[in-house]
This record gives C-alpha cells, sequence and structure tokens, in this order.
C-alpha cells in the first residue's frame, strides 16, 4: 500500500503486504486516527511489522494504520473454512464494522461464529469490534447455498451490509425467501 498527497500526489508512506501464499486487499476506509484496511490471506500474513498466521485453507483480515502508515494493530478471523473479510467501516463513536464470508465455524476474537448448515459453501456475516479490537456483536446470513458478503457501511445509526444470498437464508434468525 502507499500513501501519497493528495495536494501533490507525493509519497508518503509505503506498508508491504504479503503472505507465504497468498494475500488479497479487498476494502479500504478512512478511520478517525488513520486507515482501515481489510481482506484475505492463506498460509501467514505479514502486514508492516505484524504478523498472523490462517487458522484454516484461508482467513480475513482487518489492520488499522496510523496517518504515518505506522501499522497499530492486525487481527485475523476465520476457521478450518475459507474465510474472508470483505468490507470495513468506522463507526461515528470510534468502533469499526467488519463483513466478510466463512465456510465453516470461524473464529473472531474471543468469539466462535457458527456454521450456519453443516456444509462449507459459505455464509455472511457482520460484525462491530472496539478501538481495543474488542467484538461487541456478530449477525450472520446464510442458507444451505453458497452465500458471501460484498461490504458494510456505516451510517448515523448503524451499519448497512451488501451480500448475495441463494433461496431462502437465515438472516440474524430471521427467515427470508
Amino acid at each position: 500500500m502507499i500513501g501519497v498527497a493528495a495536494a501533490d500526489g507525493k509519497r508518503r508512506w509505503i506498508v508491504g503486504i504479503g503472505a507465504t501464499e497468498w494475500a488479497s486487499v479487498r476494502a479500504l476506509a478512512a478511520g478517525a486516527d488513520g486507515l482501515l484496511v481489510a481482506g484475505g490471506f492463506a498460509g501467514t500474513l505479514r502486514v508492516g511489522d505484524r504478523v498472523v498466521t490462517s487458522a484454516g485453507r484461508s482467513d480475513g483480515f482487518w489492520a488499522r494504520l496510523g496517518p504515518d502508515g505506522v501499522v497499530r494493530g492486525l487481527w485475523r478471523m476465520g476457521g478450518p473454512g475459507a474465510d474472508d473479510v470483505a468490507g470495513i467501516a468506522a463507526l461515528p463513536d470510534g468502533q469499526l464494522a467488519i463483513a466478510g464470508t466463512y465456510g465453516d465455524r470461524a473464529e473472531l476474537g474471543d468469539l466462535t461464529i457458527p456454521a450456519l448448515y453443516d456444509d462449507v459453501h459459505g455464509d455472511g456475516f457482520v460484525a462491530t469490534v472496539a478501538a481495543d479490537s474488542a467484538v461487541r456483536w456478530v449477525r450472520t446470513f446464510g442458507g444451505p447455498s453458497a452465500d458471501a458478503c460484498a461490504g458494510v457501511a456505516a451510517t448515523t445509526d448503524g451499519v448497512v451490509v451488501a451480500g448475495t444470498v441463494r433461496g431462502a437464508v437465515d438472516v440474524a434468525g430471521r427467515r427470508l425467501d
């Protein structure tokens, strides 16, 4: 990632993002005190001087960078299946929202997101995370077919998540046809 000055386009900082197998940045957002970045990876991921290792086929990640490009934190989410963070947004109260897809049960901070169905096709999730990286809440959506998250946005009083679902799905405990 390269940070450039808005006034003249000059490079201000560079932060490397790489993994032993592959890494993909899927989302960027301005935070209250810097930049938020999210995506997916397999193997061991390095963002600047921070390192995390996947728990399964692939995992999702998010990171906080200061305005100077210094990595302030790097976190992963995932489990034995294919997992990814597709969206990230800064909330007005300093928390952030992340949204993505998980292929089986997945770890998110101290929580385990259970699989909605006994398969590995994928379900979506959206969660809020406090400034200290503690997960505040998680909501899931999905059905027996492959479902995926496209992104998340902050509103003045909540979050909006977009995704693709197939057939009848469970959305945070409610059936949607």
